[in-house]
């Protein structure tokens, strides 16, 4: 079963709109005053912190104040990414 070129359409509509709507909150937790107790070492994202190169979440990829948004959205727009050129090729090649 192929998919026409509409339903392409809309699946990678949707699939943006959807990274835009978590870029969209995060922003709005990020300026808001609102903290999350952030306890390093019994949090899972502390452990995982751990093995990341020094800088890559806060200086080089850092739109967030907060390091867990920005993991969160780097995984997100790289998934994301990933599924709409797996989407677009098998598009193509399934469509002849």
């Amino acid at each position: 079963m192929t998919k026409s070129a509409g339903s392409l359409v809309r699946d990678i509509f949707l699939s943006i709109l959807t990274v835009v709507v978590v870029i969209l909150v995060f922003f709005l937790v990020d300026i808001s005053p609102w903290e999350p107790n952030r306890s390093e070492s019994e949090n899972l994202f502390g452990n995982l912190f751990e093995l990341l190169p020094d800088g890559l979440f806060t200086e080089t990829f850092a739109p967030y104040d907060m390091v867990e948004f920005n993991v969160v959205t780097a995984l997100v727009v790289i998934g994301v990414g990933m599924s709409i050129v797996w989407q677009v090729l098998s598009w193509a090649f399934w469509k002849r």
